[in-house]
C-alpha cells in the first residue's frame, strides 16, 4: 500500500442490552449514559511516513453529543518504528482530548505519532498496523433523541496522504409511561385513613 489504510469499529458497549438493530439491521443502538468502546486498525505502508496522525471525530451538537472518556494504544506492529512513541498499551493514556464546539465535552481526540518507518518485508500484516482504542459517554443532552443516526469519522494522515473510516450507531431512548390507581376499592376515606395506591411503569419507546 502507498497510503495509509484505516478501519473503524465498535468492540463493546457498557448496556448489552441495547444491543443492535432496533433502528437499522446490524447496526448498534446507544443510550444515554452508555459508554462505548471504538476500536481504529491504521495500516501503514512499507517504508518512511512522514508526520502520521489519527485524528477520531465525535458527533457534536445539532447531530449529537458523545465524550471522550479515555484514549490509548491497543497495540504496534512489530515492524513499525514511531517518532513519538506511546510510554504503553491500553490502559496507558495517548492521545490529545480536545473540545471543538463550544459545550463542555471533549469531542476530538488527535494521536501524533511523529515520521513512522515500517520495515520493508513485502508482506501487509498487523505487523504493519497500529490499533488504538478511544472510549466514549452517549451525554443526556437534548441533541440525543430517539432514532437519531450517528457516524463516528476518523482520519489517517502521513504527509499529504489521508484516508477515513467510519463507525456507524443509532441512539434509542426509553419513554416511560407511568400510571398510578387506588388498589384498596374504596370512595371514601376519613382523616387519618390508609390510602394504598399501585404504581405501574411500562417502556413505550425503543
Amino acid at each position: 500500500i502507498s497510503d495509509p489504510a484505516i478501519a473503524k469499529s465498535i468492540t463493546s458497549t457498557s448496556i448489552a442490552a441495547t444491543g443492535p438493530s432496533e433502528h437499522r439491521a446490524t447496526i448498534e443502538d446507544l443510550t444515554i449514559g452508555e459508554e462505548v468502546t471504538f476500536e481504529i486498525v491504521v495500516t501503514l505502508p512499507e517504508g518512511n511516513s512522514a508526520a502520521v496522525t489519527v485524528t477520531d471525530n465525535l458527533p457534536t451538537s445539532p447531530e449529537g453529543v458523545l465524550s471522550v472518556l479515555s484514549s490509548c494504544v491497543t497495540s504496534v506492529g512489530s515492524n513499525l518504528t514511531l517518532t513519538n512513541n506511546p510510554a504503553g498499551t491500553c490502559p496507558t493514556s495517548f492521545g490529545t482530548h480536545n473540545n471543538t464546539d463550544a459545550d463542555a465535552y471533549s469531542d476530538q481526540v488527535v494521536f501524533d505519532f511523529g515520521d513512522v518507518t515500517n520495515t520493508v518485508d513485502g508482506v501487509e500484516n498487523n505487523k504493519d498496523q497500529i490499533v488504538l482504542q478511544v472510549v466514549a459517554k452517549v451525554e443526556g443532552e437534548a441533541a440525543n433523541q430517539d432514532g437519531d443516526q450517528l457516524v463516528n469519522s476518523v482520519s489517517a494522515k502521513t504527509g499529504s496522504n489521508s484516508q477515513t473510516g467510519s463507525a456507524d450507531f443509532d441512539i434509542v431512548v426509553p419513554v416511560l409511561e407511568i400510571n398510578g390507581n387506588k388498589t384498596d376499592g374504596s370512595d371514601y376515606f376519613a382523616p387519618g385513613g390508609l390510602l394504598v395506591y399501585g404504581i405501574s411503569y411500562q417502556n413505550t419507546g425503543t
